[in-house]
């Protein structure tokens, strides 16, 4: 064979080489391609149940969710039920007992005490069944104008214990403490349920 023709032959047959293994590669490229589209799609579980918007990976999002606040009248209620029941009585004698529990109770208000600025922040309760009594720190969001001394009211708050503080005669004393969430004054009908975080 002469040079020009074992030449040719080479070229011819390395083109041909070539060519079969591009042809080679395009076969096991489509194998693959068409192997994979036959198996399940495997999707991201997110834990939510709610539909989302799908996407061309097939993903599912799924848009954060929040809890909405409560209204505030379930809050009230939700703080009035879970208000422990209490007389006077018991509260007088073992006040540490109750401090910082919700508790609730029925007196009436024999007077206000005002700070050393001369504002109105609290006032003394007794249970005129039994004498006993007790300090009530009030909350600043109670209209003062709508309750009055000698009123008979329902107080739902959170104990305090022990508070110290001075009598009319400049004594010490020690008395079972609460501070003032709600209150519902059943003389006037004034119901004070504005506190918005109890």
């Amino acid at each position: 064979m002469s040079k020009d023709k074992t030449d040719h032959w080479f070229k011819r047959h390395k083109v041909l080489t070539v060519i079969g293994v591009l042809v080679l590669l395009a076969i096991i490229g489509g194998a693959a391609i068409a192997a994979n589209e036959n198996k399940p799609k495997k999707l991201i579980d997110t834990g939510s149940t709610s539909s989302g918007s799908g996407s061309s990976t097939g993903l599912t999002v799924s848009p954060p969710t929040t809890t909405p606040p409560k209204p505030h009248a379930q809050v009230v209620a939700d703080y009035k039920t879970s208000a422990q029941q209490v007389t006077l009585a018991n509260l007088q004698k073992d006040p540490n007992a109750y401090q910082g529990k919700v508790i609730t109770f029925t007196a009436t208000i024999t007077k206000f005490l005002q700070d050393s600025s001369g504002n109105t922040g609290a006032m003394n309760v007794d249970d005129p069944n039994d004498f006993s009594s007790a300090y009530v720190n009030l909350s600043s969001y109670i209209d003062l104008s709508k309750i009055n001394k000698d009123d008979t009211v329902q107080v739902w708050g959170t104990g305090l214990g022990i508070v110290s503080g001075k009598n009319a005669f400049g004594g010490d004393i020690n008395v079972a403490g609460v501070n003032e969430s709600y209150l519902l004054d059943t003389t006037t009908g004034y119901s004070d349920d504005t506190n918005p975080s109890p």
